[in-house]
């Protein structure tokens, strides 16, 4: 089913358990990367997308980033190392 969206935005809280790809405790961050696959009416090829979502145990902020792939076939760490080096080249 994947993450309910309300209007334009997704439930990040809502994200089915399924979809963990991947948990990290850091210090006092919380780290859960999730994996899915899905189609969206405005483009023709399915997308691979990975949500990461951050929080701060001591503050309680949170925070939210959404990758896209057309690649099917790629994890999502390889995902999120080529963003980072695609930024790293922007920079």
């Amino acid at each position: 089913m994947g993450p309910k969206k309300y209007g334009n935005k997704v439930n990040f809280q809502a994200i089915p358990e399924e979809y963990l790809y991947a948990t990290e405790h850091e210090k006092e961050m919380d780290t859960k990367i999730y994996q899915i696959e899905r189609r969206y009416k405005k483009f023709k090829d399915a997308l691979n997308v990975v949500i990461i979502c951050k929080e701060n145990r001591n503050i309680g902020k949170q925070g939210q980033v959404i990758l896209f792939s057309t690649d099917l076939t790629l994890e999502s760490d390889k995902i999120i190392k080529y963003y980072r080096l695609r930024f790293q080249i922007e920079f």
